[in-house]
């Protein structure tokens, strides 16, 4: 285990034999705040929570101290330069469709709040459904983005926002990230997003990510790269896992489901690898 990652010691600390709500109950601590540390996507900045998690009341499993948790989330270097470049660029996004600026907030307490803020968001009258449509793919690529950008920073791995972007895919919502210091190279992020209404309807939710995944076809191999496609549609998520070893694209595809509602990476599944030798190590976000 790796002592400095503050959502391990988190997780260590709640132990095995009981549940989140059970901790959650013990410390006084919210169950959302403790799932949110453990998950990666928040870091207290107030050391009371660390007090609290770690109190008599609390029974910290596992031998975890406060000073362990303060530590942890003082030495996170590679955190917090993933939750600079997550907040610079949610904020990009949200402020082109006149969001919500996050400015100097922790990014995950930032990502909730952009969450439950834009669905009571009005929009100005006139707009026709195309723009309300580009409006609802910016949003959920803004909050995907910053869960994403936040989950690489709480892992340690840095990485760079590519704006020289990959001639080979055309898509504008496409999210392209240099990765540095490790064996993946290059990380590109497609989405994904389908509307309450069109969810409803069975070749929308499978036709929409069909192409995307056909057009994967014309990459050129590459063991430095992996795509992940992102949605927030569960059956869209699923038809997409039926594809797992199934199709032809050399390299590593991965599908990512996201609640946008909650603000949480829900799931991640590899659907194909890169066939070559020497490829790289598998890397799970959520």
């Amino acid at each position: 285990m790796d002592e400095n990652n503050i959502g391990k010691l988190v997780k260590k600390a709640k132990g095995d034999d009981r549940s989140l709500r059970e901790y959650a109950r013990d410390s006084g601590v919210d169950a959302a705040v403790i799932s949110k540390i453990i998950n990666g996507t928040y870091v207290p900045k107030k050391t009371d929570v660390y007090k609290s998690l770690t109190s008599q009341e609390a029974s910290p499993r596992g031998g975890v101290t406060y000073k362990q948790l303060v530590e942890a989330a003082d030495s996170s270097k590679s955190y917090q330069a993933g939750i600079v470049a997550g907040m610079a660029a949610t904020e990009a996004a949200l402020m082109a469709i006149g969001g919500l600026p996050i400015a100097t907030i922790g990014l995950g307490t930032a990502v909730a709040a952009i969450a439950s803020s834009l669905s009571s968001t009005k929009r100005k009258g006139g707009t026709d459904k195309a723009d309300e449509v580009i409006n609802e793919i910016q949003q959920f690529v803004a909050i995907s983005n910053g869960l994403i950008f936040s989950a690489l920073g709480a892992k340690g791995i840095s990485f760079q926002i590519k704006k020289d972007r990959n001639d080979e895919l055309k898509n504008q919502f496409d999210t392209y990230l240099k990765i540095d210091g490790q064996e993946l190279k290059e990380y590109i992020f497609r989405y994904v997003y389908l509307s309450k209404e069109h969810q409803k309807i069975q070749y929308i939710v499978e036709n929409t990510p069909r192409r995307m995944i056909e057009e994967l076809i014309f990459l050129k191999p590459s063991k430095e790269r992996k795509v992940t496609i992102v949605t927030n549609c569960p059956a869209a998520f699923d038809y997409m896992l039926s594809y797992k070893n199934k199709i032809f694209y050399n390299g590593d595809l991965s599908i990512m489901l996201v609640d946008v509602k909650r603000a949480e990476l829900h799931r991640e599944e590899y659907i194909l690898h890169f066939a070559g030798e020497g490829a790289a190590r598998e890397l799970y976000i959520s």
